[in-house]
């Protein structure tokens, strides 16, 4: 297995990120993601569907997590290792690449 090396570099927020390089072609293990059907209350309510994808563990710390009417759409799972997100919405700015 190649040793990954990292640059630190202190962001202005006061964060620390970590650069890694050397981990190309390396497999990494599957998160799948869901997205959720959920019952809303109130005059907008009903049955709806989220627009993105969430984790199991990120779904506990939802609102609607838990509630009656809540359950995970198994059919949406997607590992989000691997699925390539469209950019084309936020013009071509990836925020991990930056600008085109």
């Amino acid at each position: 297995m190649a040793s990954a090396h990292h640059n630190q570099i202190d962001a202005l927020s006061g964060y620390t990120v970590y650069l890694y390089s050397g981990l190309e072609g390396q497999k990494m293990e599957p998160l799948w993601e869901y997205r959720w059907e959920f019952v809303e209350d109130g005059h907008w309510g009903g049955r709806k569907e989220t627009l993105h994808h969430m984790t199991d563990e990120e779904a506990t710390v939802w609102w609607a997590y838990g509630r009656k009417g809540t359950r995970r759409l198994d059919e949406t799972k997607r590992d989000r290792n691997t699925f390539e997100v469209d950019w084309s919405l936020t013009n071509g700015y990836n925020p991990y690449r930056g600008l085109p």
